[in-house]
């Protein structure tokens, strides 16, 4: 399996601290937060990582190279315009292949194993993909994914605004009192068919 992490935004929330360092760079513990990222996959038995690349890219990529210092092989992508996550795995293609493959925010920080149970439970079953989701209760935080009874994902409203709230309330997919689940920025992907 391979990996493709997303490392091209800006961090704008983030203020001063990402004028002259991209977010997936600013230090945790020691080193950045990718670096944290990549160890987490290293141990998860995934050595092929695509960094897609964008703001201060010269940054990242001259941190990490090639990747051997850290164990793994790193290749690189731009995503010249930056238009949102949905878009920014697409360089990745040609990397990717016909393989199945990992897909992480460059930004996040989760237990190191969260990689490796995500891998081992991939391959306990047929699934065409899998996500990990965080619980919440702000509706309006970021995207919501609902699911059936079989906790297998059947919609994903991403940011709904007030009047699409109201719709899904309407509809009984949003009820008071029922966990939010928010999307926590992993991802694994079956290979294209």
């Amino acid at each position: 399996m391979k990996a493709v992490i997303l490392a091209a935004g800006k961090g704008t929330r983030m203020g001063d601290l990402t004028q002259s360092l991209p977010k997936p760079m600013l230090p945790v513990e020691g080193k950045p937060i990718l670096e944290h990222i990549i160890e987490g996959l290293k141990s998860a038995g995934i050595r092929e990582i695509c960094l897609i690349t964008g703001w201060k890219a010269e940054v990242i990529e001259s941190h990490f190279r090639d990747g051997s210092a850290f164990g793994v092989e790193v290749t690189y992508r731009r995503q010249e315009v930056q238009d949102g996550t949905g878009r920014a795995a697409l360089p990745a293609r040609e990397i990717v292949g016909n393989d199945d493959f990992l897909l992480t925010y460059g930004d996040i920080l989760v237990r190191p194993e969260t990689y490796a149970r995500m891998v081992k439970r991939y391959g306990e079953d047929q699934f065409a993909g899998l996500l990990t989701v965080t619980e919440g209760e702000d509706v309006t935080k970021g995207g919501i994914n609902f699911f059936d009874d079989a906790f297998c994902l059947s919609r994903l409203v991403e940011k709904p605004t007030h009047e699409e709230l109201d719709q899904l309330r309407a509809e009984g997919v949003l009820k008071d009192g029922d966990p939010v689940w928010y999307n926590a920025g992993i991802y694994i992907f079956a290979a294209a068919a």
